[in-house]
């Protein structure tokens, strides 16, 4: 029996500008083309037409879609297949905004060629300058002449007569292309040989000079070198204003030389200058043989050749000046800090000339940008802020080198950090400073930031502390409370041996300051403002003070008051045990007649030689406390009592007198009565110090 042989039948389908042929499937008598076959080839179709109208799909007789989907093949008609109209849209909109990114990226670079070859079409134009004016320009260009002596103008009647004068050259500083700014060489001149051949040779250039010391007499630009015979002239270094009777007199010899040169050059016969160079007749700028030749014409000249003893340098814009020392000094300062700053910018930063602020703002430094930087200041880059914003470290090693340039090998004097980051930090946030502003002076570092702000301040404190190898004294500003990782900032700050002092106002955290003094760490003195106000923390300290063997001063005078008994005797306890302390300055309020608090300061002022400063608040002074502090002042051990400030006191004249005597006898240095309150006093103090820029808000 024969077999039966199907034979395969074709939907032709046509999407986006192809035509597929799709096999068809016959079922239940209906030849049909699956959607999903369609998407196979296409996968966005949604739809399929003839001639747009669109071609249902097939449904069962309760109306729903047969699954899979399907439609009725037309053999013979040619389908179209489309994607959704929305779909169609969102692509033709990603495809412009890729278009228009992709034209923009292209417009950036185009620019950056465009800036690039700008730069590289100056920094060349610069070199060739700089090439030819090096070979041309071996000896300074600006120079005039004039007669030695003034002569009876009756004289000078003839070119024979202007041929029987000596003169000298004299050469002018080119520190600016502007002529006032100008000024003559800090040198006594050169005897010019063969003046005949001189000024025939360099007369048009001549005249060209004198109009300019004419400029210079006329802004009353001093021209001492143009007269002869002053002693030491070339070690003047600053250039004198002149009189009336001088610029006369200079001024003669001006118009002199003018007539000299106008006369010559009409009269005089043709000067032999075979062995020379042609002349300068012609308005040309001299250079190259022609101002070689200038040393045939001069005696006594130098043998080092530093012709007016200025120096051959290169201006940043490529040109050869001859200056004198000191704008030598100061164009090289400047090509160098413009140098420099080329640099800071080239990885991304910004310096402001006016204000001497450098700002590197939302950028990942890599460790070659921080040497780069680190290089810079270490080499003189000098400026008075540097400010980090929204920048990103690649570790805490190269935080560290950055510190150590800029605090301790550098001229910076603030350094602003916002939102620093640190991108190797494990199990910490990697943010380390929202923001703090570290001043330095002298010995001197002071911290500050925003009160209550985030604990991530503190994870740039042990950097700080460990970096700081030549400021002693470290102060801590605008946190009244340190967070809960004192451990980690102690344990970094014991990187360090060298003793400091730490100053820190507005700490209400005991167990920062427990851990700070009693883990061996190099503190020599604490200063403490503004801390501590209840007595249950003031025990704690004094508990604290008891572990301590390091420190060797101790102030809490500056607005922290000991008003508690309690707090009183184990003050006393805690000082008096201390086995290294050796001076100590204090703040007392609310003494009264014959209390606990005057008996335990009155011991330690007759058997302890420790407190070195004391500030009383609204006590009464009796007559023992009197006597105790005349005898604690006149004690000649070291670090004995020597400063005692009463504010709205109670107490006998004749005690008070005593006290204003030993003031008198210098053996008090310090001795204040005030009847205001300590606490108006204090804020009077800090209002003036803040009009006066030598205090800042914390």
């Amino acid at each position: 029996m024969d077999e039966q042989i199907s034979i395969a039948t074709y939907q032709s389908v046509r999407c986006r500008n192809a035509i597929v042929q799709f096999e068809t499937v016959t079922l239940n008598g209906i030849e049909c083309l699956f959607l999903e076959d369609v998407r196979q080839r296409f996968s966005t179709v949604t739809s399929l037409c003839i001639e747009n109208t669109q071609i249902a799909f097939l449904r069962n007789e309760n109306g729903q879609r047969l699954e899979p989907q399907r439609i009725k093949a037309y053999k013979d008609v040619l389908i179209d297949a489309f994607d959704p109209e929305e779909q169609c849209n969102d692509d033709i909109y990603t495809r412009i905004d890729r278009l228009d990114k992709n034209v923009h990226d292209i417009q950036k670079t185009v620019d950056l060629i465009h800036i690039n070859s700008q730069e590289t079409l100056i920094t060349t134009r610069q070199a060739m300058t700089q090439n030819y004016e090096l070979h041309e320009y071996t000896t300074p260009r600006y120079f005039y002449i004039l007669p030695i002596e003034e002569s009876n103008r009756g004289v000078l009647n003839s070119v024979k007569g202007y041929f029987q004068h000596q003169y000298k050259l004299y050469f002018l500083c080119d520190c600016s292309d502007n002529p006032t700014q100008r000024h003559v060489a800090l040198h006594e001149g050169y005897v010019v040989k063969k003046p005949k051949e001189f000024i025939v040779k360099y007369g048009p250039h001549l005249r060209t000079t004198l109009g300019i010391v004419r400029i210079l007499l006329g802004v009353g630009i001093s021209i001492l070198p143009l007269v002869d015979n002053i002693p030491g002239f070339t070690e003047t270094k600053s250039i004198p204003r002149v009189g009336p009777s001088t610029t006369i007199s200079v001024n003669n010899q001006l118009d002199m030389m003018t007539a000299a040169i106008r006369e010559i050059e009409t009269t005089a016969p043709p000067v032999d200058t075979s062995q020379t160079t042609t002349s300068t007749s012609q308005k040309t700028a001299l250079h190259g043989a022609e101002l070689r030749e200038l040393e045939n014409y001069l005696e006594n000249v130098d043998t080092k050749k530093s012709l007016g003893n200025l120096h051959r340098m290169i201006s940043d814009d490529g040109h050869v000046r001859w200056v004198c020392l000191e704008h030598y000094d100061t164009i090289s300062f400047n090509n160098k800090l413009s140098e420099n700053i080329h640099q800071f910018e080239a990885f991304g930063g910004t310096f402001n000339r006016e204000t001497k602020e450098a700002v590197i703002e939302d950028k990942y430094l890599t460790s070659d940008h921080v040497t780069i930087l680190c290089n810079l200041l270490k080499k003189g880059f000098t400026f008075a802020i540097l400010k980090f914003v929204k920048c990103s470290l690649k570790n805490t090693t190269d935080l560290d080198q950055l510190f150590d340039v800029t605090i301790n090998r550098s001229s910076i004097c603030r350094v602003d950090i916002s939102d620093l980051t640190v991108q190797s930090l494990i199990g910490s946030p990697k943010c380390i400073c929202k923001y703090m502003s570290i001043h330095t002076k002298d010995h001197v570092v002071e911290i500050q930031a925003p009160r209550r702000y985030q604990n991530i301040d503190l994870k740039i404190f042990p950097q700080l502390w460990s970096q700081s190898k030549i400021r002693r004294v470290f102060r801590i500003h605008g946190f009244e409370d340190f967070p809960n990782d004192e451990k980690t900032f102690c344990g970094a700050t014991q990187t360090t041996s060298d003793s400091k002092i730490l100053s820190i106002s507005h700490l209400h955290n005991i167990e920062f300051l427990n851990i700070l003094l009693t883990n061996d760490f190099s503190i020599s003195q604490l200063k403490l403002n503004f801390c501590f106000s209840s007595p249950t923390i003031m025990i704690n300290l004094c508990q604290t003070l008891k572990k301590n063997q390091t420190l060797l001063e101790l102030d809490i005078m500056s607005y922290t008051s000991f008003d508690n008994e309690q707090v009183m005797i184990e003050l006393m306890k805690s000082l008096r045990n201390h086995k290294s302390l050796k001076k100590v300055s204090l703040f007392i309020s609310d003494i009264k007649l014959s209390d606990e608090k005057e008996r335990c300061l009155i011991d330690l002022l007759l058997n302890d030689s420790f407190i070195s400063c004391l500030c009383l608040s609204n006590c009464f002074i009796s007559h023992e406390l009197t006597e105790a502090l005349i005898k604690a002042s006149e004690s000649i051990k070291p670090y004995s009592f020597t400063s005692l400030e009463l504010y709205r006191y109670q107490m006998d004249d004749a005690d008070k007198s005593k006290l204003q005597l030993q003031h008198t006898e210098k053996k008090l240095a310090n001795l204040l009565f005030s009847k205001e309150q300590y606490w108006c006093k204090a804020l009077n103090k800090m209002r003036y110090q803040f009009q006066q820029g030598k205090y800042r808000l914390p």
